[in-house]
C-alpha cells in the first residue's frame, strides 16, 4: 500500500472556546452525579450535537490538561 491514510478525516475536532468552557463545566457536574465517563461522553454528544468520538478526543485533551 502506497500513499497516506488520514485518520477520522469525516470527524471535525475544531471546537468553540465558549463550547470547551460549557464542556468542562458539564463534565465536572456530571462526574460528580457518579455518571460514568462513556454516558457522558454520550450525553455531551447528544448535548453539542456531535460525533460520540469528537467529544471524547475533546475529553482527552482536557483531561491531559488537567481541566477535567
Amino acid at each position: 500500500m502506497q500513499g497516506i491514510y488520514i485518520a477520522c478525516e469525516n470527524l471535525d475536532f475544531v471546537w468553540d472556546a465558549k463550547d470547551v468552557f460549557e464542556f468542562d463545566r458539564l463534565w465536572k457536574e456530571r462526574k460528580k452525579g457518579g455518571k460514568t465517563s462513556f454516558e457522558i461522553v454520550q450525553e455531551l454528544a447528544e448535548y453539542f450535537d456531535r460525533d460520540p468520538d469528537e467529544v471524547a478526543i475533546l475529553a482527552i485533551c482536557r483531561g491531559r490538561r488537567g481541566r477535567i
